[in-house]
């Protein structure tokens, strides 16, 4: 009905219980009518919202910035306590927040126990380079929670980890444990998956990369983790250069 009646219309995204649609806001008031027209014949009731940016993949995964709305001092201190990642400002004595909805791939704060937060860094820095205009790389150098640059992986059946590295010059194969974690760093082992069945070999990460076990964690000064910042960087530029294609590759220099 939108799509037919409002000129100009275009579809964003779809699934079974919403949608998004951009329309010319000179049609705000027929696209309410239409909606009022659609609730009466279907008995349902619909939300609605609407938004000052979304950075799209696909239907399911995207980041969603809405709009500011307008609070009372008590209320905007309440939400920036709780969603310090939100936009906020201050004007003339009134206070506004724009909230955002990350989902999939892009998912990244407060994720629940079960959710894979392997290298959480990558969605946290593109989040921040769409919603706050922070740089990747500036993103990265203010980051310094060894927790968000690791990976976790599981391997069952007849597969196996080793770490693989040279000791004088002799090649060292260490067997691991069936669950692991760990990070990309500039020194390091090689982490290879084995299946002991029939010998097939792959590489956790592929690549020249190099990692660091931390299954174990030890507190330590961030930069004695050696991390590897060019690999998230790469990862971070790839999917930027996904969603906008204009943006240039950038490399990263610590």
């Amino acid at each position: 009905m939108i799509m037919e009646r409002i000129p100009g219309a275009i579809p964003i995204m779809q699934n079974t219980d919403g949608l998004e649609t951009k329309i010319p806001r000179e049609y705000e008031e027929s696209y309410y009518e239409i909606c009022k027209e659609w609730e009466q014949l279907t008995n349902l009731q619909l939300e609605h919202d609407t938004y000052s940016k979304i950075i799209l993949r696909d239907v399911n995964n995207y980041i969603a910035v809405h709009n500011y709305k307008e609070v009372d001092k008590e209320v905007y201190d309440e939400i920036k306590t709780e969603n310090p990642h939100y936009l906020y400002k201050e004007e003339s004595g009134k206070y506004y927040y724009g909230a955002t909805k990350c989902k999939g791939s892009f998912d990244y704060y407060d994720l629940p126990l079960h959710k894979n937060k392997s290298f959480k860094v990558i969605p946290e820095a593109i989040y921040n380079y769409f919603v706050h205009g922070i740089e990747p790389a500036t993103y990265l150098k203010t980051n310094v929670n060894i927790f968000d640059y690791c990976a976790g992986k599981k391997i069952n059946g007849n597969w196996s980890y080793r770490a693989e590295y040279i000791k004088g010059s002799e090649l060292v194969q260490d067997p691991l444990q069936k669950t692991i974690r760990y990070y990309v760093s500039k020194k390091g082992v090689k982490l290879i998956k084995h299946n002991y069945s029939d010998d097939r070999k792959s590489q956790v990460e592929a690549g020249s990369w190099l990692q660091s076990i931390h299954i174990k964690h030890v507190e330590k000064p961030f930069d004695q983790y050696d991390v590897n910042f060019q690999f998230y960087i790469n990862k971070i530029n790839k999917e930027i250069d996904k969603l906008s294609p204009r943006i240039k590759q950038q490399s990263l220099n610590f």
